[in-house]
């Protein structure tokens, strides 16, 4: 007999976890949720996380445990999770974060009751012993509305109806810190509905002293950020949806671009040659806090290059 197709599936990636992967399992089993798999897919680990694994995975049928031959990043683990099971719903952990009790049931039922394809809950944010609650905007129609922050960009505080999590919206391949922002974004775009709940779901730790990834300056980052933003603005290009999605595009490629001028050695002419078109643009950007706006918008008149003159 075919086994029923679950409900939920958690999509687990983990490199090198040892230390707080069995915490991240923990969280998931403790949900008590009928119908859930949890996909936990090992990219080449080197420490005990196989170990750790191997153990979970005999122990809970619930679970599938895939392991990757050697290191592929992020983008390779999590396409391998979304392909080795057929949920109705999808849904991230990253091996050192946990999920809040009864999250699965909390955005499961909303999804049923109001057939929305993504249901996006509450975060709260955990730095040693400081914890901040993070809420999603509720009057948010469309991919235009939507600031770019971890709460509202993330996949491990949204369930994703598995039908539109195809070829057309897996991660950009070899781009494996923004992962999270290629997913969502062409989630969005396919969604018919989606819902916003102020209820925490999911923990997201970050250790004392550590920038959070949509902070830092650290080149490999701002690489992996330009890329992700390359991509994304081919795709709406491709699908022919770059002017209907113009606000979010703008937006994207100043956020990327801002990393230019926050990182040491800021270098702010090389903040205006990228995306230049995007300085004439800055004050329409409304996700921006207005001083930022104004501010960037005369460094732009500034630093911006200056056109060949003729002679």
């Amino acid at each position: 007999m075919k086994p029923p197709q679950p409900s939920i599936a958690v999509v687990m990636a983990v490199y090198n976890g040892a230390a707080t992967v069995a915490r991240a399992i923990d969280s998931v089993l403790a949900q008590q949720f009928d119908g859930l798999r949890l996909v936990i897919v090992d990219d080449g680990s080197t420490d005990a996380t196989p170990r750790i694994v191997g153990r979970y995975a005999e122990a809970n049928p619930e679970i599938i445990s895939l392991r990757l031959p050697a290191n592929q990043g992020k983008a390779a683990a999590l396409t391998a999770g979304f392909k080795a099971v057929q949920p109705l719903y999808f849904i991230c952990c990253d091996a050192d974060d946990i999920f809040a009790p009864g999250a699965f049931s909390t955005l499961f039922s909303i999804a049923r009751q109001t057939g929305a394809d993504i249901v996006t809950g509450a975060m709260r944010e955990i730095r040693g012993r400081r914890t901040r609650l993070v809420t999603p905007a509720r009057s948010i129609a469309s991919l235009n509305d939507m600031p770019l922050d971890t709460v509202h960009f993330s996949l491990c505080n949204k369930l994703i109806r598995a039908s539109i999590l195809t070829d057309c919206a897996m991660p950009f391949e070899g781009i494996d810190r923004w992962e999270d922002l290629g997913v969502v974004a062409r989630a969005v775009v396919r969604s018919q509905r989606m819902e916003f709940v102020g209820e925490p779901v999911y923990d997201y730790w970050l250790p004392p002293g550590v920038e959070s990834l949509s902070r830092s300056s650290k080149p490999l980052l701002l690489a992996d950020r330009i890329a992700m933003t390359a991509r994304l603005s081919e795709w709406f290009l491709e699908q022919g949806l770059a002017g209907d999605y113009a606000g979010f595009l703008d937006h994207l490629k100043f956020s990327a671009k801002v990393r230019y001028a926050r990182a040491p050695g800021r270098d702010l002419r090389k903040w205006a040659s990228v995306y230049p078109e995007i300085n004439r643009r800055i004050l329409r950007l409304r996700h921006i806090p207005l001083a930022y706006r104004l501010l960037f918008y005369f460094v732009g008149l500034l630093f911006s290059p200056r056109p060949a003159s003729r002679r």
